[in-house]
Order: C-alpha cells, then structure tokens, then sequence
C-alpha cells in the first residue's frame, strides 16, 4: 500500500537510525485505504473485471507516484522540511 501513496523520503541518521524512512500524510493513507477497499469489496462480490481493475489501479498508481518523484527532483527536499 506504500508504494501506492505519495511520500517524503527522509535519511534517518539525524534520528539515530541508519536506514532510511517514508513519511505520509494520514489523509493520503486514509484515501488511498478507501479506494482500495472499493475495489477489494468488488473483487470478493466478485464484480465482473473487478480484479483486473485492482491491478490496473494499483499500478497505474505506482506509476503516478514514481512520476511526481521523478518530474519534482526537489519535492524530496521540500517534503523533508514539511515531515
């Protein structure tokens, strides 16, 4: 589910950690749940092409979130600040 929403990545060695850690916004978890459990509940009614809209979605969202990190080089900085 991670991989589906938009986050800061930060180095956590300024914490005392030595691994690096994903920030989200509780609104961006909290909507992607939601969406997700639409297309899961279809996917158990057993909907026509409900499991092929799940995987679509999934990785239609995964691209979306590489992208803004890709197209927004500075949005890891920027985020940071924010996190």
């Amino acid at each position: 589910m991670t991989d589906l929403t938009v986050h800061c990545e930060a180095d956590a060695w300024s914490h005392g950690y030595a691994c690096n850690s994903r920030f989200f916004w509780i609104s961006d978890i909290y909507n992607m749940l939601q969406k997700l459990a639409e297309y899961q509940r279809d996917v158990h009614l057993r909907c026509s092409g409900a499991q092929k809209a799940l995987e679509d979605f999934k990785a239609q969202q995964v691209e979306l979130v590489m992208d803004i990190h890709e197209v927004n080089p500075n949005l890891h900085s920027n985020m940071v600040e924010l996190c």
